[in-house]
């Protein structure tokens, strides 16, 4: 297993302080994976590496093909969601860390805004799904976060696991797209990342931006593969998500508190995008994740 000297770790954290694991959650492909629309994590970052399925990782206003063996990173605070585009469930190791600070960067950012988000495993894979499982299988079936004998093997296990995984380079990006548009896209998904629990229309949204409804509704469709408003609808459910797996809130504040005043049209909403309600969705996730509940 490859050894991190105390050099290499303060090139890679500040101060040569690794994260600290919050959660880590097994998706396994046999298993029909709830669907995790639009969301952020506001205290941590998330890694996924995913060694079944294929889809689309979507990040802010970029759009990334995904396949077994790739790696999908998020920073703290980015609206993100995977999405399977074949029968076949994604099988994934999903990870959130906090606590940390990469050179140059915010707290709990693992790299700029403007990096690719989505890299190849490469050589490398079978070896961070390895770790991954030992991981996975390390903390057992307590949701202790770090087990009460934290075995003496697990700090080096994460100095190589964060080695290899901040060395793995981005693919070349060959799409490229009007600067302008961009910028107008980017502008809606922050209005609507900001706004998403209130109440405003396509011509309000619009307005703020300055431009006509069919521009912005052809040019986010086009840039995002959603009109405005269902991206609205998909943050919505997406903070409804991390409500339910971080609080024993009812669906009825649930609803109110991402912008439905009719708890059952929200849990029609959220059963269309999501595949099951929100309680069972509260009740099957918590089932399955190891570590804090925190979201």
């Amino acid at each position: 297993m490859l050894r991190c000297s105390t050099e290499q770790m303060n090139d890679l954290f500040v101060g040569g302080k690794y994260p600290r694991l919050c959660y880590i959650y097994k998706q396994n492909y046999e298993v029909k994976r709830l669907t995790r629309p639009l969301h952020m994590h506001d205290t941590m970052a998330e890694i996924v590496l995913v060694f079944a399925g294929k889809g689309i990782y979507r990040v802010g206003s970029q759009a990334y093909p995904v396949n077994a063996g790739d790696i999908v990173f998020t920073n703290i605070n980015q609206h993100h969601e995977l999405v399977k585009t074949i029968e076949e469930e994604f099988g994934t190791y999903c990870l959130g860390f906090c606590d940390f600070q990469r050179p140059g960067l915010a707290p709990n950012m693992i790299f700029p805004d403007d990096s690719v988000f989505v890299r190849p495993g490469g050589a490398v894979f079978d070896a961070l799904c390895a770790m991954s499982e030992v991981i996975y299988t390390t903390l057992g079936d307590t949701n202790e976060v770090v087990p009460t004998q934290i075995p003496s093997y697990l700090p080096l296990l994460f100095s190589s696991y964060f080695s290899l995984l901040f060395s793995l380079k981005p693919p070349p990006q060959n799409v490229a797209i009007d600067s302008q548009k961009l910028l107008t896209v980017e502008r809606a998904i922050s209005y609507i990342c900001q706004h998403f629990a209130e109440s405003f229309t396509l011509h309000d949204l619009a307005s703020k931006l300055g431009c006509s409804v069919p521009y912005i509704a052809r040019t986010f469709k086009d840039i995002t593969g959603y009109s405005p408003m269902q991206y609205k609808t998909r943050c919505r459910v997406g903070e409804a998500q991390n409500l339910l797996v971080a609080s024993d809130l009812t669906s009825t504040q649930i609803a109110a508190m991402v912008g439905y005043d009719n708890t059952n049209y929200f849990n029609t909403v959220f059963t269309k995008i999501v595949g099951v309600t929100p309680i069972r969705f509260r009740k099957d996730y918590l089932s399955d994740m190891k570590g804090s509940r925190e979201m």
